[in-house]
């Protein structure tokens, strides 16, 4: 069964549940379009209250910010309450549709069925549909409509320009990043649900069977079992890891360029006509370029991001032709150092940021269940 025949079997099951699923959907929505009004309203009014073009004062620009933030937390509220109500239904829902279909079958089509399988399909196994109900139904299908009404809202409102600018980002975040080493993960997966029910199978085996293990001297060949699956389990997880690893790191790199690429050239589309009324020296377009590029990389060092040592990339590629071109010879080649010295600090910050997430990262593993039995051969335990 393929992941889209899956996910509408679980929607038919549940479809009772559907409507406050919608609800979840349209909260995340409202949500995440709030924090992109955040994030122009407070461009807009740098630049309008930098221009003396608004028309709003600093008092209303401040209300109108903490009433959308206050939106914001409310749609949030929604979305996680509706998303896992039905979350929560919905595994009540499908342990009860699994009892209905498999106690018909009962005894003649259970026999052959491990007992540990059959538990950690109707518990863990089910478990895991809470996942796609609360935290990748909703997320998915906002992944489509946000971005588009980002779009039609950014050329519509900013410009057509910027807009083209950030789409090309999208497509990459939300059509080819999610997409990378699909058919290693589902293979994976496979593996590591195959070998998570022959793991529960082999205990709930060793653990009711204990007595007949040690007094067949089995012990070894149970250990040795069971060592087979957690490699198996250790395999699929390390693929699954890889892999995850990769998308997150891509993910992350596409989202942080999309921004600052957004942010540098809407910002130098609205500064260049103000620097231009101020008596820049042409191209004026550079000057804004080097002050937005300037301002945003100061402010990403000032909250410890590690992107801006790119902003500072992305200035000096601008800044220094123009410094050459207007006869600053030692200058632009001070900046080009500068360039080289702003790539090393980039990776030296990005390789400390991921041995601290290492540090941090919680693992756990497998419980070393220990049976101790004494004396099997006179009965006692």
């Amino acid at each position: 069964m393929t992941r889209r025949q899956l996910s509408l079997r679980l929607l038919s099951i549940t479809r009772r549940v559907l409507p406050p699923l919608a609800a979840s959907i349209v909260a995340r929505v409202v949500f995440l379009m709030i924090g992109v009004c955040l994030f122009a309203l407070g461009g807009w009014a740098v630049a309008s209250l930098a221009a003396g073009t608004s028309a709003w004062s600093i008092p209303v620009i401040i209300v109108c910010a903490v009433v959308l933030s206050l939106l914001k937390g409310g749609a949030r509220y929604l979305e996680q309450f509706a998303g896992h109500f039905v979350a929560f239904h919905c595994l009540a829902m499908l342990r009860n549709y699994f009892y209905d279909q498999l106690e018909p079958q009962a005894p003649a089509g259970t026999d052959r069925l491990d007992s540990g399988d059959i538990m950690n399909r109707v518990t863990k196994d089910i478990d895991r549909v809470e996942v796609f109900f609360a935290h990748t139904l909703a997320p998915v299908t906002t992944a489509i409509i946000v971005p588009i009404l980002t779009l039609v809202w950014m050329g519509t409102s900013v410009s057509w320009a910027v807009a083209a600018v950030l789409g090309p980002f999208l497509v990459v975040v939300g059509a080819i990043i999610p997409f990378l080493g699909s058919g290693a993960t589902a293979r994976a997966a496979r593996e590591l649900r195959d070998a998570r029910g022959a793991l529960a199978a082999h205990v709930t085996d060793s653990v009711q069977g204990v007595r007949e293990v040690l007094a067949f001297g089995a012990q070894e060949r149970r250990e040795a079992e069971m060592d087979d699956i957690e490699a198996r389990i250790d395999s699929g997880l390390g693929v699954q890891g890889r892999w995850i690893a990769l998308r997150r790191g891509l993910n992350q790199a596409a989202v942080a360029a999309g921004i600052v690429t957004v942010a540098m050239v809407a910002g130098t589309l609205l500064l260049t006509p103000i620097f231009r009324a101020l008596g820049s020296y042409e191209p004026v377009w550079s000057d804004a370029w080097i002050f937005t590029g300037s301002l945003l990389a100061t402010y990403g060092m000032a909250r410890g991001w590690v992107e801006f040592w790119l902003i500072w990339v992305a200035v000096d590629l601008v800044g220094v032709p123009l410094l050459w071109s207007a006869g600053y010879y030692a200058t632009s080649l001070m900046y080009v150092f500068y360039g080289c010295f702003t790539l090393v600090g980039f990776f030296v910050w990005w390789r400390t940021r991921n041995l601290e997430a290492q540090k941090t990262r919680v693992q756990t593993q497998f419980p070393d269940v220990t049976v101790e039995v004494t004396d099997v051969q006179k009965g006692r335990a």
